[in-house]
């Protein structure tokens, strides 16, 4: 399996149905977390919203890496995380 190791927030992305929404990290100077579907690369900018669709971004963000556990562990994301 692809991503084996990234921080999961929820198991299918409401918009395609298909992929997992991971935790990714931007390619910014605070590389800051937001969530990423793996198969549509639909965006959201906090586990919090990435249920509504209306809330869905695409290219607000550049992709830099799927964030692992390890790197979320510690932050306020930690909580959403489903495969801790």
């Amino acid at each position: 399996m692809m991503n084996a190791n990234c921080a999961v927030v929820k198991e299918i992305c409401p918009i395609c149905g298909q992929g997992r929404l991971l935790v990714a990290v931007d390619d910014s100077m605070r590389k800051d977390f937001f969530v990423l579907c793996e198969d549509c690369e639909s965006e959201w900018d906090s586990p919090d919203t990435a249920s509504d669709m209306e809330m869905a971004t695409r290219d607000k963000y550049k992709f830099l890496k799927y964030a692992t556990v390890e790197d979320v562990v510690g932050s306020l994301w930690e909580k959403f995380i489903l495969n801790k």
